[in-house]
């Protein structure tokens, strides 16, 4: 069964910690690297700071841990008090609005006193350092946490509402890259199959890495993490997209990716785009060859590691076997050079490909572009 199939855990948000201009310009200020245990309020609590800039902190009852990020606000007046800001970063809140706010009153090599003001109350904070520490992925840390952890939001797409589930297990959370998932709002059959379905539909393999003593029982296993997103939510059709990164053994690894189109009428599913084309095989024609290259100077090449545009597509890329094809809302993308760090994309619009499809895929491209043209 894939791990993506465990029960999510209950709603939390995320709460991102601010740093005040005051506190930037303090002459000497406290170091806060390390990890922390002691009460806000009544609750106990472990924070952990990875730096001055950012760390998480969870209650010790609720074990799911809420992220800090230090700020500094261009709005604030100078002041001489150190004053952390944090705001709790729950799907649907601004960054710069701030639910709460952490006063520090002093911070040591030992101790951290503040005060936790929101919601009209204020809470003292008494933390004491148990490590100098600063990795967040230290054992005495996250220890205590709950995993998976685990957060759901409503969305919609193509005026269609939606579920956006985000899990961390610790791998994940050491690394600060959750898996996100999507379900769909509905309790039918057909809906409940694909639900099922959207719970499975990215790799699962873990990446072995050595141990370096050539004992192959003695390698760690490092996990991956996904993310699954809706590209078209229509009556009829939903189409979404996945890409996988692999565990990593200290170097970066190729992610994979694919898409996912369910027929909402009668539940097929459908992973290969390329069978609605004339030769139903994975590979472009001249036609379409001629097609992509005269929208290729409108693409751009992405880098999977950063994931900035770094060099528009141009003919020196080619169009070779290399190819994968996926959806939009406006028609076919076209990804050249799929198995590599450095795709280029390239959108074509629907109209320009329906020639080249057979019965299926103009049956379907068809439906399909009815449903998109009623959510412009």
């Amino acid at each position: 069964m894939s791990r993506v199939t465990i029960a999510f855990a209950q709603w939390t948000g995320m709460l991102v910690l601010f740093l005040c201009a005051g506190y930037a310009r303090a002459a000497n200020p406290p170091s806060i690297s390390g990890i922390w245990k002691g009460t806000l309020g009544a609750q106990p609590i472990t924070a952990c700071y990875t730096s001055a800039e950012y760390g998480f902190y969870y209650y010790d009852k609720h074990a799911t841990p809420i992220r800090l990020s230090l700020y500094v606000p261009a709005n604030l007046p100078d002041v001489n008090a150190a004053q952390l800001r944090f705001k709790e970063a729950s799907p649907g809140h601004k960054e710069n609005q701030a639910d709460s706010v952490w006063t520090i009153r002093t911070a040591d090599a030992e101790r951290l006193v503040a005060i936790w003001s929101g919601h009209g109350k204020e809470l003292a904070i008494r933390l004491n350092r148990v490590r100098n520490s600063g990795n967040c992925g230290d054992k005495s840390f996250i220890d205590g946490i709950h995993f998976p952890v685990a957060s759901t939001e409503i969305d919609k797409v193509s005026g269609i509402h939606y579920v956006k589930l985000s899990y961390m297990n610790a791998d994940e959370f050491r690394n600060e890259r959750p898996s996100m998932l999507i379900r769909l709002v509905g309790k039918d059959k057909i809906t409940a199959k694909i639900n099922a379905d959207l719970l499975d539909v990215m790799p699962d393999s873990p990446t072995y890495c050595p141990s370096g003593d050539n004992n192959d029982s003695a390698a760690t296993e490092s996990p991956g993490s996904g993310e699954l997103e809706p590209v078209f939510l229509t009556e009829h059709w939903v189409y979404a997209t996945w890409v996988f990164y692999p565990g990593s053994c200290g170097s970066a690894e190729v992610p994979e990716r694919g898409g996912v189109l369910w027929n909402r009428v009668t539940g097929e599913k459908m992973t290969d785009l390329w069978s609605w084309f004339g030769s139903g095989k994975k590979t472009a024609t001249k036609s379409l060859e001629l097609i992509i290259g005269r929208h290729m100077e409108k693409s751009v090449a992405r880098d999977e590691e950063s994931d900035e545009d770094v060099v528009a597509c141009d003919d020196s890329m080619g169009v070779s076997d290399d190819i994968d094809v996926s959806m939009d809302a406006k028609g076919f993308v076209f990804w050249l050079g799929a198995g590599s760090m450095r795709p280029c994309t390239v959108q074509v619009p629907f109209a320009e490909i329906i020639p080249m499809l057979n019965d299926k895929g103009r049956a379907n491209v068809a439906s399909i572009r009815t449903d998109l043209a009623r959510y412009p």
